[in-house]
């Protein structure tokens, strides 16, 4: 059977295309947001904090800001643990993460948005300030200013543990200086 030169011209390019396209698809939703080759601002990455770990913390903040739940659990290993705090009777308010579904809830239990501003190394954490925000989809309109700090311990490009950490002022939900919250949790 002849095929003509343009015929086998354009299933190259159709193929070319599609290769792309499904190369795009699969691996990790997990890229680099920034414009400039995957460096970040020397403020936003601090020293000795692994650009993939400011790219997972920083595509986490990003989507759940913008109000994309599902994009933003993505982005958690199960299990996991988010450690928000303490609660009313001053114990240390622990979600376990082990579903997607968990994964949401937890997201879904922050009624703010925020916006990362530096990250920097502490221990097997890195500690990543932040300005909070507006969040789409969320009831909260006031209340969501200030700075909020939190440690994240990333593995494999997940995010495994998650604490609220204090900040040198208190936000709305966020601990003031002094408010114990043990990295210690076990997942």
């Amino acid at each position: 059977m002849y095929v003509s030169r343009t015929a086998r011209t354009l299933t190259a390019v159709a193929v070319s295309i599609l290769a792309a396209a499904l190369g795009g698809c699969g691996g990790s939703s997990h890229r680099a947001a920034s414009s400039n080759g995957g460096q970040f601002p020397r403020a936003l990455q601090g020293s000795s904090v692994p650009a993939a770990a400011v790219v997972v913390i920083k595509g986490w903040a990003d989507a759940l800001r913008a109000g994309h739940l599902q994009q933003a659990a993505a982005y958690w290993a199960l299990p996991s643990a988010m450690v928000n705090g303490t609660d009313a009777a001053g114990q240390l308010a622990v979600l376990q993460i082990d579903s997607v579904r968990e994964a949401l809830a937890a997201d879904a239990s922050l009624p703010c948005g925020a916006t990362l501003t530096r990250t920097r190394r502490n221990g097997a954490y890195v500690e990543a300030d932040f300005t909070l925000g507006a969040r789409a989809g969320s009831a909260a309109a006031s209340g969501c200013s200030g700075p909020a700090r939190v440690d994240f311990l990333i593995r494999q490009r997940h995010i495994v543990r998650w604490l609220r950490a204090p900040t040198g002022q208190s936000a709305p939900g966020v601990p003031g200086p002094g408010t114990p919250v043990a990295p210690s949790v076990s997942v």
